[in-house]
């Protein structure tokens, strides 16, 4: 990622295949990151956010260049063991968003309905909000550890857990977000060797 304090947020992306121009908008960012979290598998429809005015003729330089976008430019670590177990999600941008939007209200003066705000600035932001957020709340609830309570204090975090739970729609097998860029990315190299 950029420094963020010292270098403009990019605006293109430089890939192989060129330079691309995703839609930097947090808001194209949060589209994709929905559609994964419902286990949208069509590369079109999740690069559609993206490029709303057309996929540009270098499909797998344009999946690239808003992956690293959607990324922050930052490159998944290869040696990293994989988990057998998925990773819980602690956030959700459909069920958490009243309460992000009234915390950027809140603590930045940002009115996400009305702001264009950068992916890269937005995810810094979400990231900095204090932890007596009503954001960061729900991931503490969601994630803290019971064990050790006493057990009025279990029952009232069981029953906010409950309130705030994220749901998912089981259809088939659930794809962590790093999983659906890693297939979305060997799928884009299958098939540009196919035409070309």
């Amino acid at each position: 990622m950029a420094n963020i304090l010292t270098e403009a947020l990019p605006t293109k992306i430089q890939t192989e295949s060129g330079i691309f121009e995703p839609v930097t908008d947090f808001r194209a960012s949060i589209e994709f990151e929905i559609m994964v979290e419902k286990g949208e598998k069509d590369l079109f429809k999740l690069l559609r956010p993206y490029y709303p005015k057309g996929l540009p003729e270098q499909i797998e330089g344009a999946a690239v260049a808003a992956l690293r976008l959607y990324q922050c430019g930052r490159e998944e670590k290869k040696d990293t063991p994989k988990s057998s177990t998925k990773a819980k999600r602690v956030y959700s941008f459909e069920i958490d968003a009243p309460s992000i939007y009234a915390d950027f209200l809140r603590y930045y003066n940002i009115d996400l309905s009305t702001t264009n705000l950068h992916w890269w600035k937005f995810r810094e932001l979400l990231a900095g909000l204090p932890t007596d957020s009503a954001f960061k709340e729900r991931i503490y609830y969601r994630t803290c550890e019971l064990k050790g309570l006493p057990k009025k204090e279990q029952k009232r975090i069981a029953a906010i857990r409950k309130e705030i739970e994220i749901k998912t729609a089981e259809k088939g097998e659930k794809l962590t977000l790093a999983e659906r860029n890693k297939q979305m990315l060997d799928y884009v190299s299958k098939r540009s060797k196919e035409t070309g």
